[in-house]
């Protein structure tokens, strides 16, 4: 379960419809890269901020 940064339960991050994150409340390397991604198309940069999958 994850809690927004308003106290709320939020909805589980997905990715292609699987979880993803750590059930922990850690970040894993996957959701940073996500958010970094989203954070980078934002701000106009194009590219990957993962290496593609092998």
């Amino acid at each position: 379960m994850r809690i927004d940064q308003h106290g709320r339960i939020a909805l589980p991050m997905m990715r292609r419809g699987k979880p993803i994150g750590d059930p922990s409340g850690r970040l894993t390397a996957d959701a940073a890269s996500d958010a970094i991604e989203r954070l980078a198309e934002a701000a106009g940069f194009e590219g990957r901020a993962r290496p593609p999958a092998p």
